[in-house]
């Protein structure tokens, strides 16, 4: 954060599941979080709750495939238990948070990348 600082940029260390910035973003992206929470659900809907209507989400994760349980399992056996996620579990969650237009790619093996955005309502 102090080098972020440095840079005149505005940073904060904060659990994704329960972060309270108290503002929206047009932007919000996430990689190499969602896989490490207690609670996918929780977390995604604190992402939803910081984009602003109309607003663009995009999320790189780790998906189901024989690259994604080899992940699982390096890292259970260093004592991180993580998730891994289908194409429609990552699509549920998105909706259930009010985001539409849900575009997901396979990027990798092990990950896939998902845009959405958030309902104008």
């Amino acid at each position: 954060i102090e080098e972020l600082k440095k840079n005149n940029i505005e940073g904060c260390v904060a659990d994704v599941e329960n972060l309270q910035l108290n503002k929206k973003f047009d932007k919000v992206f996430c990689s190499g979080a969602l896989d490490f929470t207690k609670s996918p659900k929780a977390a995604m809907k604190c992402m939803s709750k910081h984009t602003k209507k109309g607003g663009t989400f995009v999320m790189y994760y780790p998906r189901v495939s024989i690259a994604g349980y080899i992940y699982k399992l390096y890292h259970r056996l260093h004592g991180f238990n993580v998730h891994i996620f289908s194409r429609r579990r990552i699509y549920n969650l998105l909706k259930e948070n009010d985001f539409s237009n849900i575009e997901i790619k396979r990027i990798s093996p092990l990950t896939n990348v998902v845009k959405a955005r958030k309902r104008q309502q």
